[in-house]
């Protein structure tokens, strides 16, 4: 059962990265490919870094590790809630339109 949880995270984590690499060309215009992207790693990274320093310190704090887990999952919560509102468009090459992505 170890095994194929962390084949199951594993794959959900590299589906993740593989999202957070393609969706920057693919809903922003040519232009801004650079600062959206810039914008996410930025934030992913250092999302990254204060939840490991808040994990630590719950972990510190009560003495159990099962709280170190506690920040990570609230941290989840608001992708969860944000994501079906999101609307995936991008503004078509002539700059008028708007398309739908797929």
């Amino acid at each position: 059962m170890t095994v194929a949880s962390a084949a199951v995270l594993g794959f959900a984590a590299g589906t993740a990265f593989a999202l957070g690499l393609t969706l920057p060309p693919l809903l922003s215009t040519p232009a801004e490919v650079a600062r959206v992207s810039a914008a996410m790693f930025t934030i992913s990274y250092a999302s990254a870094l204060v939840i490991s320093v808040l994990s630590g310190a719950a972990w510190d704090l009560t003495g159990e590790a099962r709280f170190a887990f506690l920040p990570i999952a609230l941290i989840g919560l608001p992708s969860i809630l944000i994501v079906p509102t999101m609307r995936f468009e991008r503004v078509a090459s002539g700059g008028a339109e708007r398309e739908r992505s797929p």
